[in-house]
């Protein structure tokens, strides 16, 4: 049972997002998020280039 517990960890990580998305996951979250992030990378690689 010991060896097996990383192994039976991550599946519940993953049920534990699913469950989440479900519920919180809404396209304009997603959309704000992905926006937010977005932006983030966007000045990050402006502020490497110049």
């Amino acid at each position: 049972m010991v060896a097996n517990k990383p192994f039976n960890e991550s599946p519940s990580i993953i049920c534990y997002l699913s469950i989440f998305n479900m519920f919180y996951g809404s396209f304009e979250t997603l959309e704000k998020v992905k926006a937010s992030l977005y932006h983030h990378i966007y000045l990050l690689l402006t502020l490497t280039i110049f």
